[in-house]
């Protein structure tokens, strides 16, 4: 038996933003006009549009481009990030030439906010090329209210630089490797609970994933999905892994949520390496302690068994389960992850197979007996899914298994530190 053992920590993130060009709006409206407000108002180190009630759209202008202020050129920005708080039913936002808009993808905004919060729109438009002398903060869309309003903090333009980065088979693992995308991580929401990056409760650096309650209902399940496509391979390349592989993930959490205590799940999905669609979801469960307001680690790990299957790659799913027992959430409760390690420890189908010579087991399925040819003294253990033994024998060719319950079973034959281990049906 050979166990390929894995823990790499690959570089740390290395970001660095340059060419800042930022608009914080301390005691002065920065030039920008507004379209679809009713009143603006100054605070010492924000600006606050109040919404014509009915609008499905409002903006702000940008006039000191134009004045030659500086130079909006491409070459230099990348992004443009936004500290804001949305007390209105808008919930979008896109970075516009006029009407044209300078990236491929607008960000979306959660409404009736109570804390400002930092978004970041990417400036990649065929119309963003060489200098623009202008551009627009927009916001859609949504039907407001009389009382709508948008809190502004800052406007800044920067040119970010990041390198990807991994931990083990968790690729992204402090959610800092793009502004406003948590790519390879997929975000989600329902009715109950919505999964978002976080620019404000970032555990070492800027950002971490959270779990925001919308309900006061009894929350749906909520995961967040990496590395969804064929999952990543944990070890050597090309390797198969089979019984008694080590999948160990810690991640760092922060909550708000109360006792008791809950159990979050780690779920693993494993995968051929060709198909998306997962061979089987294994689960690592760990216990998150009642909120306090600080960063724990748990481990959250999981030993495949003879009931798994096969595998070459892993996917990373964590989540938060209704079972958990979490009735009375509400909207003032949130979960934060942050800083995933991962470890793996393999076995390899290629190795495990051939290190005893001379093996064969057979029939396979069986109903009363079990033959086994293998050296002179070899010992036989028989495994259920749980991995317990139920049968050993010694310097024999047959074991019965006539009182073994139907189902599937490990065996395993070893002599002199060499070891063969194929599974079996019962019948």
């Amino acid at each position: 038996m050979k166990k390929f053992y894995l823990s790499i920590l690959f570089a740390i993130a290395f970001m660095a933003i340059t060419n800042a060009q930022t608009f914080n709006f301390t005691n002065s409206n920065d030039n920008f006009t507004p379209t679809g407000s009713s009143a603006v108002t100054l605070n010492p180190t924000t600006i606050t549009y109040t919404i014509t009630g009915g609008r499905t759209n409002f903006y702000i202008d940008q006039a000191t481009v134009a004045n030659g202020g500086w130079a909006l050129n491409s070459a230099n920005y990348n992004y443009v990030k936004v500290v804001m708080k949305n007390n209105s039913n808008l919930g979008f936002l896109t970075i516009r030439n006029g009407g044209t808009n300078l990236g491929n993808t607008a960000v979306t905004l959660s409404k009736n906010d109570t804390e400002f919060k930092t978004y970041y729109y990417q400036l990649n438009a065929a119309a963003y090329t060489g200098t623009i002398d202008g551009f627009r903060v927009f916001f859609g869309t949504g039907t407001t209210a009389s009382t709508d309003n948008i809190e502004i903090d800052k406007v800044e333009f920067i040119n970010f630089i990041a390198t990807p980065t991994s931990n083990g088979f968790v690729k992204n693992p402090g959610f800092e490797d793009q502004l406003g995308n948590s790519t390879p991580w997929k975000t989600s929401s329902n009715a109950y609970v919505k999964t978002l990056l976080d620019y404000a409760n970032g555990r070492t650096g800027q950002a971490s994933m959270k779990f925001e309650y919308l309900s006061n209902d009894t929350p749906a399940n909520m995961f967040i999905f990496s590395d969804d496509t064929i999952g990543v391979e944990p070890g050597a390349p090309g390797a198969t892994y089979g019984v008694g592989s080590v999948i160990e993930v810690k991640c760092w959490i922060k909550t708000t949520v109360g006792t008791p205590a809950f159990n979050m799940l780690m779920r693993f999905p494993l995968r051929d390496g060709v198909s998306t669609t997962p061979l089987k979801n294994v689960d690592g469960i760990g216990a998150v302690p009642a909120g306090d307001g600080n960063w724990h680690q748990i481990t959250f790990s999981y030993t495949t068994t003879a009931s798994d299957p096969d595998f070459k790659t892993i996917g990373i799913w964590p989540g938060i389960l209704s079972s958990e027992g979490l009735g009375g959430l509400n909207t003032t409760h949130a979960v934060w992850l942050d800083d995933f390690t991962s470890t793996f420890t393999g076995i390899t189908l290629g190795t495990k197979k051939n290190t005893l010579e001379g093996v064969s087991i057979y029939p396979n399925p069986t109903t009363d007996v079990l033959n086994v040819n293998a050296p002179e003294g070899s010992s036989i253990e028989i495994f259920n899914t749980l991995g317990a033994v139920v049968k050993t024998a010694k310097g024999t060719t047959s074991v019965s298994v006539s009182d073994l319950a139907s189902g599937l079973y490990l065996v395993k034959v070893s002599k002199d530190g060499k070891t063969y281990q194929d599974k079996i049906v019962k019948k």
